[in-house]
């Protein structure tokens, strides 16, 4: 099958999954510090679904938001592509909660671990992320400039694992299989 192919690729391969079309990809080239952002929510069900197909739409909407915020992640690191990717991955664990029984506790369990993996590692960052805005938002804060040295250092560290994280083949083969 064409994901069996997909996934030996990925092994091989730095391939990333993507939802761009020519055209935007185009203009991310002409454009490279503005990523595209896909729709806060973009799933098109219809009252006649079955609620296995109104999942998959749905689900597919969070794999593609945030497919897309990690694709503008790998180009452009930076903190609201990381909150993009936790807003999409909080969508999906909801919606797997809601339909917990369309799968088998087996499946549902393998899933459930990858995202609370990659939740906990954009955590990090973002919580950084976080800290620092508050502080530069403080007027007046009277905060030592080594510490916000090692608390930009500790957010970068951070980032560099997120990335190493979405670029891993294990992660990509990850988010493959919720495709596929």
């Amino acid at each position: 099958s064409l994901f069996a192919v997909a996934r030996q690729l990925i092994g091989r391969l730095p391939l990333q999954l993507a939802f761009t079309s020519k055209s935007e990809q185009g203009f991310a080239l002409i454009a490279p510090g503005e990523a595209a952002a896909a729709p806060a929510f973009a799933g098109d069900i219809d009252p006649a679904m079955s609620r296995a197909d109104a999942f998959r739409a749905l689900a597919a909407a969070c794999i593609r938001a945030f497919a897309t915020a990690a694709a503008g992640f790998i180009r452009h690191p930076g903190p609201e592509t990381i909150h993009r990717m936790r807003v999409a991955i909080r969508r999906f664990r909801t919606l797997l909660r809601l339909d917990r029984d369309l799968f088998r506790a087996r499946e549902r369990q393998a899933v459930t671990a990858a995202i609370a993996s990659v939740f906990e590692t954009l955590g990090a960052a973002r919580n950084l992320d976080i800290l620092l805005a508050e502080i530069a938002g403080r007027a007046g804060a009277t905060v030592p400039a080594d510490a916000i040295a090692a608390l930009v250092a500790e957010r970068d560290a951070a980032r560099r694992e997120v990335a190493t994280r979405l670029r891993s083949p294990s992660f990509r083969v990850e988010l493959l299989d919720l495709v596929a």
